[in-house]
């Protein structure tokens, strides 16, 4: 009964299959316009030609961009400058079902899709941004995924979508954009979300501008969800008043609900300046990059995690400095894992010491290198005589 039920289950799935396969059309190439980089090695589509001429043959089918013309791979749609009303495509009152862009096309242009009227939208994976406009007051939009390679969505890139319910930012988006350039310029400005979902503990939203923010005018908006510990980056140089998460994400429904007020409104806001500011200097110190004698004081918390990173990994020799390294000639080799430093003082005597403290480390004396050396080996201990012209930089630069 099990397995014929199974197969039941099989032939179905493959029906649908063959189903999905014949509702999707690629888009021939006596309908397109497009040209080609200088060596023939990529092809940028330049507008796609759906009208009321042969729109028919296209009815509630899913529209796909072709991943290659005459053999070459298309990486790009092109920008729509000339015709913002009508975009590089045209359908008309929805003709089409879908439009379904290949993985390999790796840039789509400003306004490229506005206005146009697909149902569901299929983006690429590689696409690192989506860019101002591009499906701008497509009121027919209901779905689209955002893939795990998108960093930035821009100003208008969604704005206007009223029936798009549900959208999830992966968490390599780090920035959701709005400007002050044009009306309706928030990236989600007055579309449809129900759902909103953040998957990434930071990311960076533009401050409430003259036309709004990223997800103002979000009537429909009823459910959001983040991370714990979630944080927003904001510019806050120029904003007089403190601002929250209820600030830059609005709707009706918002407005009208206080769990989603309190849950928005616990939500630090952080200048986006000094904290990327913050970052770059904590990176760089659990990077063992910088002296310890810095300005730069860790608290207790990030000393702690710099501690378990330099257990975890360790350092890795990446490169020589100059040709004859002192390094080099001592046997050291690239990909060498440096676990553990300890020098010997004057009186003979040894200490653990850390990178930071080796780096100020004055000729004469000896460092003790504890090396890992490929994987499963033992590891193997170097000793190191430090010249007196020892140079500092030789040895920060040889580890990433």
């Amino acid at each position: 009964m099990k397995r014929a039920f199974l197969a039941v289950i099989m032939v179905l799935a493959a029906v649908a299959a063959f189903s999905q396969a014949k509702d999707r059309v690629i888009i021939p190439e006596s309908c397109l316009e497009f040209k080609a980089n200088d060596d023939y090695t990529e092809v940028t589509i330049t507008r796609i030609n759906i009208d009321y001429r042969n729109r028919d043959k296209f009815e509630g089918k899913i529209l796909e961009i072709p991943s290659a013309i005459q053999g070459i791979p298309v990486t790009q749609i092109g920008d729509n400058l000339d015709d913002v009303y009508n975009g590089v495509a045209v359908w008309w009152n929805g003709s089409g079902e879908g439009l379904y862009i290949p993985d390999g096309v790796k840039r789509i242009g400003i306004y490229a899709f506005s206005l146009c009227n697909f149902k569901t939208l299929r983006l690429p994976e590689g696409l690192e941004v989506i860019r101002n406009d591009t499906f701008y007051h497509n009121e027919s939009l209901t779905s689209v995924n955002i893939p795990s390679t998108v960093k930035r969505i821009e100003a208008g890139a969604f704005a206007l979508c009223k029936n798009l319910s549900e959208i999830t930012i992966p968490a390599s988006v780090e920035y959701i954009g709005c400007s002050e350039e044009h009306d309706l310029s928030g990236a989600f400005y007055g579309s449809g979300i129900q759902k909103l979902v953040f998957e990434g503990k930071r990311i960076r939203l533009d401050a409430p501008c003259f036309f709004g923010s990223a997800f103002s005018n979000c009537d429909n908006l009823e459910q959001i969800e983040f991370p714990q510990d979630f944080a927003v980056l904001t510019d806050l140089h120029n904003i007089k008043k403190k601002i929250t998460l209820a600030d830059i994400i609005t709707g009706k429904k918002i407005s009208a609900s206080f769990a989603l007020q309190k849950k928005l409104k616990a939500v630090k806001v952080l200048d986006a300046k000094t904290e990327e500011e913050r970052q770059k200097i904590e990176a760089a110190y659990k990077c063992n990059k910088l002296h310890t004698n810095l300005w730069f004081k860790p608290d207790e918390k990030t000393k702690a995690a710099c501690i378990a990173i330099e257990e975890k990994k360790g350092n890795r020799i990446v490169s020589f400095i100059k040709e004859d390294s002192i390094f080099e000639r001592v046997g050291l080799q690239l990909k060498d894992t440096i676990a553990g430093i300890k020098i010997t003082k004057e009186d003979g005597s040894k200490s653990e010491i850390g990178y930071n403290e080796a780096l100020n480390v004055l000729a004469p004396a000896t460092l003790e290198f504890t090396v890992q050396r490929g994987n499963g080996k033992k590891a193997q201990t170097l000793t190191i005589e430090v010249p007196v012209e020892w140079n500092q930089s030789e040895l920060r630069n040889i580890l990433e």
